[in-house]
C-alpha cells in the first residue's frame, strides 16, 4: 500500500493510506477560505520519497438574503415597496420568491448592488405574502426563508338610513349610519342640509343619532365620508327627516234654534297639517266623540229634538302624522216652541152671522188665518163673523223667536137668526137713519116688503142691504107704525116684524 503525507496550509502533517496508487481526501467546506493541500512525501512498504505537490481548494462563502417591506396600505393607495437584500456573497444576487405560494419569480440586483426592490400592486384588496425562497450569487446559492406581508386593506363603505316624516315636537326619530368592508370602529362624517361637517364614531359597525323635531322643515342628512381604523373614503347617501307642522282646528256653528227645527250644522275646520283630519270633541262634557274628513272640514248635525243648551267642545285634532290638543266651543241653544191655547167667548158653535172673539195665548206675536176675520188678525184676540163652519188657525211666535201653529174649528149653525131695528129716525144724525136688519147680508137672495097698516105694499127691495131710509119713491113716509116681511129666499123662510118711523 501507499501512504501519502500532506498538510493543509502548512499545518501539521496528516496521512492517508491507499491500497492503490490513488488516495482521496474530502476537502471540508465548513469554513470559508483558501486551503492549500501540500503532499510532502509518499512511502510504500520498501521506501519513502519526499514530495512537494500542492493543490488549492477555495471555499467561497454561501450567500444569504433577507426580505423586508411588511406593511398595510389602503387599496389604491401608495404602492408599497418590497426589498430583497443579499449578503455574504458576491453581487449580483438573484433572489427567488413567490407570492402567496404561487409561481416562483426571480429578481436580480444590478452591478455591485446588494439590494433590489419591487413595487407591490395596491389595486386589489387582500393579504399578499411575499415569500423568499432562495438566493444565489456568482458562486453559490442556497435556500432562504423570510416573508414580507403586504395587507391591501379595502376601503370602508357606509350607508345612512332613517328617512321619515314626523310631526313637530314628536319623539325624535333615529338615523343609523352603518359601516362595512372595514374594521370597526367607523367614523362617519355627515352634514345637515349642506351645513358644517359633523362626525360620529360607531360602536361596532353602526352609530345612531336622533333628529330634533322642534322645528318644522325638511332636514337632509348627507353622508360625506367614512373611515375605519385604517382607511377612509368619500361616501354618498342621504336620509331625509320631514318635520311636519302640527295640525290646528277651529269649531264654529254657535246658533239658537227652535225645538224640532232642521238640525243646525257644527263645522270643524282643520289646517296646518295634512288631510285627512280627525276631530275629537265632547257634547256637554260627555265622552269623547270623533268626526273625520278627507278635506279641510267636517260637519256634525246638532239634533233639535230636545230643548236646552248644548255645548260642542273641541278637544283635539289629528292629521296623517300627529295630534295636537285644541280648544274651542260651539253652542247650540234649542228653544221651546210656543205652547198655544185658543179660547172662544161664545164657544165653538154659533149662529150664522154671529160675531165671536177667538183668543190665543203662548206667545208674543200672533197671526190668524181663516174666513171672515173682521179684526185682530195680527193680535192675540181676533174677531170673526163666519158665514160657514171652518177652521181658524193661529201662528204664534214666542220671545225666543220660535213659531208654532194651532187651530180651532167653529161650527156655524144656519138658524136664521136675524135682528131688525124697530125704530127709524131719518134725520141725518147718523143714528137709526136706516132700517137695519143684522145678518141680512148672509142671505143675499132676500126680498124685503114694507106694508102700511092697511096691508098695502109701500116698498119692495130684492137683496136688501140695510139701505131703506123711510121713503117711497123719494118721498118720506109719515110717522107711524109700518110692517115688514122678509123672504130669505131659496125656500129658507120668512122673517116678519114692525117698524116705527119717528120724525122730529
Amino acid at each position: 500500500p501507499f501512504t501519502f503525507t500532506y498538510n493543509i496550509n502548512g499545518g501539521g502533517n496528516q496521512t492517508i493510506t491507499s491500497s492503490t496508487n490513488t488516495a482521496t481526501v474530502t476537502a471540508s467546506t465548513a469554513t470559508v477560505g483558501t486551503f492549500v493541500y501540500t503532499v510532502t512525501s509518499i512511502s510504500d512498504a520498501n521506501s519513502t520519497q519526499t514530495q512537494n505537490v500542492t493543490t488549492t481548494v477555495k471555499v467561497n462563502p454561501i450567500p444569504v438574503a433577507t426580505i423586508s417591506g411588511t406593511t398595510a396600505v389602503c387599496i389604491n393607495g401608495n404602492a408599497p415597496t418590497i426589498t430583497f437584500t443579499g449578503g455574504n456573497g458576491t453581487a449580483p444576487y438573484v433572489f427567488t420568491y413567490n407570492i402567496n405560494g404561487g409561481t416562483s419569480q426571480t429578481l436580480t440586483t444590478s452591478g455591485t448592488n446588494t439590494s433590489v426592490t419591487l413595487t407591490a400592486p395596491a389595486n386589489v384588496a387582500g393579504i399578499f405574502n411575499y415569500n423568499l425562497l432562495s438566493v444565489a450569487d456568482v458562486n453559490a446559492s442556497q435556500n432562504q426563508t423570510g416573508t414580507a406581508i403586504v395587507n391591501i386593506r379595502p376601503l370602508a363603505t357606509a350607508t345612512i338610513a332613517g328617512s321619515t316624516a314626523t310631526p313637530q315636537n314628536s319623539t325624535a326619530p333615529t338615523l343609523t349610519f352603518t359601516g362595512a368592508n372595514g374594521t370597526a370602529p367607523y367614523t362617519f362624517t355627515y352634514n345637515i342640509n349642506g351645513g358644517a361637517n359633523r362626525t360620529i364614531v360607531s360602536t361596532g359597525n353602526a352609530a345612531s343619532i336622533t333628529a330634533p323635531t322642534t322645528t318644522v322643515g325638511t332636514f337632509v342628512y348627507n353622508l360625506v365620508s367614512v373611515a375605519d381604523v385604517n382607511c377612509g373614503q368619500p361616501q354618498t347617501g342621504t336620509a331625509t327627516i320631514l318635520v311636519r307642522p302640527l295640525p290646528v282646528a277651529t269649531i264654529s256653528g254657535t246658533t239658537s234654534v227652535c225645538n224640532f227645527s232642521s238640525p243646525p250644522v257644527i263645522t270643524f275646520t282643520g289646517s296646518g297639517g295634512t288631510a285627512p283630519y280627525t276631530f275629537t270633541y265632547t257634547l256637554n262634557g260627555g265622552s269623547n266623540q270623533t268626526v273625520s274628513t278627507n278635506t279641510g272640514s267636517a260637519t256634525v248635525a246638532a239634533p233639535t229634538g230636545a230643548t236646552g243648551t248644548f255645548v260642542y267642545a273641541l278637544v283635539s285634532v289629528a292629521d296623517a302624522y300627529g295630534t295636537q290638543t285644541q280648544t274651542g266651543n260651539a253652542t247650540v241653544t234649542v228653544n221651546q216652541l210656543p205652547v198655544i191655547a185658543i179660547s172662544s167667548n161664545k164657544g165653538i158653535s154659533i149662529s150664522k152671522g154671529e160675531a165671536i172673539i177667538l183668543t190665543a195665548t203662548g206667545g208674543t206675536q200672533y197671526n190668524w188665518t181663516g174666513a171672515d176675520i173682521t179684526s185682530g188678525q195680527n193680535a192675540a184676540a181676533a174677531t170673526i163673523r163666519p158665514k160657514q163652519s171652518g177652521n181658524y188657525r193661529v201662528s204664534v211666535t214666542n220671545a225666543s223667536g220660535c213659531t208654532a201653529e194651532q187651530s180651532i174649528f167653529i161650527n156655524v149653525v144656519d138658524d136664521y137668526k136675524l135682528e131688525a131695528s124697530t125704530v127709524v129716525t131719518p134725520n141725518g144724525d147718523g143714528y137709526n137713519d136706516k132700517f137695519i136688519i143684522k145678518n141680512i147680508d148672509y142671505y143675499p137672495n132676500n126680498t124685503l116688503r114694507i106694508f102700511d097698516k092697511a096691508g098695502r105694499i109701500l116698498y119692495t127691495k130684492r137683496t136688501y142691504a140695510n139701505d131703506w131710509d123711510g121713503t117711497v119713491n123719494g118721498s118720506p113716509l109719515a110717522e107711524g107704525t109700518y110692517y115688514y116681511i122678509i123672504d130669505l129666499g131659496n125656500n129658507i123662510g120668512t122673517f116678519k116684524g114692525f117698524i116705527n118711523i119717528i120724525r122730529d
